[in-house]
């Protein structure tokens, strides 16, 4: 199970990157919507750590 949890960490972390770089070319607006899903990849890495699930609410 911990090596899976690994895997999603690297590949939600890797997705980050990409976005960064995406931003390097992309116009203002694109700018704000890859900003965006940054925040939301971020948003489920600190989840997983944490152990936070909102699907039982």
């Amino acid at each position: 199970m911990r090596k899976s949890f690994s895997k999603a960490q690297l590949m939600l972390e890797n997705t980050v990157n990409e976005l960064e770089k995406l931003k390097d070319v992309a116009n203002d607006q694109q700018r704000e919507r890859l900003d965006r899903a940054r925040v939301q990849i971020q948003s489920l890495q600190n989840q997983m750590i944490l152990g936070i699930s909102y699907d039982n609410e």
